[in-house]
C-alpha cells in the first residue's frame, strides 16, 4: 500500500512491494548539478501545477482553460517569459492566447529577464506577484529562469513571493523550458544515446529547477524526440529518488490535491525506479529497468494508491490484436530514441501478440516487455490497430486517440557484459 500524499510524486507508480520513495531532500550528483539547492526554507507548494510538454497550440482550449480555471483569487495570469531569447515577443504570444480563452483581464507580463535580473528583486514587482492569480513561465532556455530568479542558488525576493502565492493555492504553469523548472533536481540538457553512454555525467544534465512539483523530474517534447532514454537514467542517477514524467507535445500533466491528470493531443510517460537482479559480487548490474505507464487524454492517476484511472468512454485493448504494420515500423531499424517510436513501440505491445521488443542504442540493448498486470485502452479501440499501418487512430501519428497502457519494462543492458542473461527471458531478434 502506497501512503497517502498529494503532492509527493515520487510515491506514484512504484513497483509491486518496492518501499514508497520518500520526499527528496539532498542533491542529485554534484558533478553533473551547478549550485547548491536549499529547499529548507520553502512553503509547501499546495496549489496546483500544469506542466506543459512544449509545443501547445492556440486551439488547445483545454489546456489553456486549465491554467485559467486554476487561478487562486482575481487577479490575473501572469506570464513569465525569462527562458525566451525574445522575451517580448513570447510574453505577447502567450498573452495573445490567454485572452482569447479568458478575455482581456485574464493575462498580465512580469517583466523578468536576464535583460534585466534586477527586477527580480524589486520590491514593486513582488507586490505585482502577489496580486496575480497564478503564473505561466514560458518556453526557451531553463536556465534562464533559474539565473533570474534564483542566481548561485540563492532565491530572490519575487520567486519567494511566487512560492508564497503557490501555497496559498495559485497555479503555476509552465511549457517546454518552463515545464523543466517545475521539478528539483531539472533536466537542462542531454540526450537518450548521451544518457546510455556516460549517464549524468555529461549524457543528461541535471541542474537545480524550481521545486514546485517534488518528488518528481519532468522532460518535454517527449514522444516527439525520443527523450526515454534520457529520462530513465536520470530517474535511475539522482541522488533522491524520484518518479519522472515525460510529456509530450501539446499535453499538459496537471497536479492538484484530486490527482494528477493528462490533458491534451497526445500523452504523458510516468517512469519509475525498477529494482534490478543485483550482482553476486556486490557490483552494479549490468541491467537497469525502469517501470513505464503510458497515459493519454483524460487518464488519471491517484497518488495515494498508484492506481490508474482511463477516461471515461475509453474501451481496453485486447491483447494479440494485429496492430497493423506497427511491427515493421517500430522495429530496430528505426531507432528507439527516433522521432515517435517509442510511442510506437507501446503502441505494438498494447495492440499486438505481447513479445518483448528489442533495439540496441548507444551500445547497449534495450527491451521492452509487458510487466505484469499490464492492461492498454484507448478511445478508437480495436478501430485504429484493424486498419493496415495502424494510420487510423486519431493519435498522433495513427496511433489511437487517447492511447494508454502499462505497466512496461524497459531493460538497458550495458555492453560491458554483453553475455548478461537477456533480462525478458528470449533471444534476441535477427537484426536486433
Amino acid at each position: 500500500m502506497i501512503p497517502t500524499a498529494l503532492v509527493l510524486l515520487s510515491l506514484l507508480v512504484p513497483a509491486p512491494g518496492a518501499a514508497p520513495l520518500p520526499h527528496p531532500t539532498g542533491l542529485v550528483d554534484p558533478v553533473a548539478r551547478s549550485g547548491p539547492a536549499d529547499r529548507s526554507h520553502r512553503p509547501d507548494p499546495t496549489g496546483p501545477a500544469v506542466v506543459i510538454g512544449g509545443g501547445l497550440s492556440a486551439d488547445n482550449g483545454a489546456i489553456w482553460t486549465a491554467i485559467l480555471d486554476r487561478r487562486s483569487g482575481p487577479g490575473p495570469i501572469c506570464v513569465i517569459p525569462a527562458a525566451s531569447a525574445d522575451p517580448q515577443a513570447s510574453a505577447r504570444s502567450a498573452g495573445e492566447r490567454f485572452r482569447r480563452w479568458g478575455g482581456r483581464a485574464s493575462v498580465e507580463t512580469l517583466e523578468l529577464s536576464t535583460e534585466a535580473p534586477e527586477r527580480a528583486r524589486d520590491p514593486e514587482m513582488v507586490s505585482r506577484v502577489e496580486a496575480c492569480g497564478g503564473f505561466h513561465f514560458t518556453g526557451g532556455v531553463q536556465s534562464r529562469i533559474t539565473e533570474v530568479l534564483a542566481p548561485d542558488g540563492r532565491e530572490t525576493p519575487v520567486l519567494e513571493a511566487i512560492r508564497q502565492r503557490h501555497a496559498e493555492g495559485a497555479v503555476v504553469a509552465g511549457s517546454s523550458a518552463g515545464a523543466a523548472i517545475m521539478t528539483d533536481p531539472m533536466i537542462s540538457g542531454g540526450s537518450s544515446e548521451g544518457a546510455l553512454e556516460t549517464g549524468t555525467d555529461g549524457g543528461v544534465r541535471l541542474d537545480p529547477g524550481l521545486g514546485f512539483v517534488p518528488g518528481a523530474i519532468m522532460d518535454q517534447h517527449f514522444l516527439a524526440r525520443g527523450r526515454i532514454g534520457r529520462l530513465a537514467v536520470a530517474v535511475l542517477e539522482a541522488d533522491d529518488p524520484v518518479t519522472g514524467f515525460g510529456i509530450d507535445e501539446d499535453t499538459a500533466l496537471i497536479v492538484e490535491a484530486g490527482g494528477v491528470l493528462v490533458v491534451g493531443a497526445s500523452g504523458v510517460v510516468v517512469v519509475s525506479a525498477e529494482p534490478g537482479p543485483g550482482d553476486p559480487d556486490g557490483e552494479p548490474s549490468s541491467i537497469r529497468t525502469v517501470r513505464i505507464h503510458l497515459l493519454g487524454d483524460g487518464d488519471r492517476l491517484d497518488p495515494a494508491t498508484g492506481q490508474v484511472t482511463p477516461a471515461p468512454g475509453k474501451r481496453p485493448i485486447p491483447g494479440g490484436a494485429e496492430p497493423g504494420e506497427d511491427e515493421a515500423r517500430g522495429g530496430p531499424e528505426d531507432g528507439i530514441f527516433q522521432r515517435w517510436t517509442f510511442l510506437h513501440e507501446l503502441h505494438a505491445l498494447a495492440g499486438g501478440p505481447g513479445a518483448p521488443r528489442h533495439h540496441e542504442a548507444a551500445g547497449h540493448r534495450i527491451i521492452l516487455e509487458r510487466a505484469a498486470g499490464f492492461r492498454a485502452w484507448a478511445r478508437d479501440g480495436l478501430e485504429a490497430l484493424e486498419i493496415p499501418g495502424g494510420q487510423g487512430g486519431t493519435g498522433p501519428r495513427g496511433t489511437p486517440g487517447g492511447l494508454g497502457a502499462g505497466p512496461v519494462l524497459l531493460h538497458m543492458v550495458s555492453p560491458a557484459d554483453p553475455e548478461a542473461r537477456d533480462p525478458a527471458g528470449i533471444t534476441p531478434r535477427e537484426g536486433a
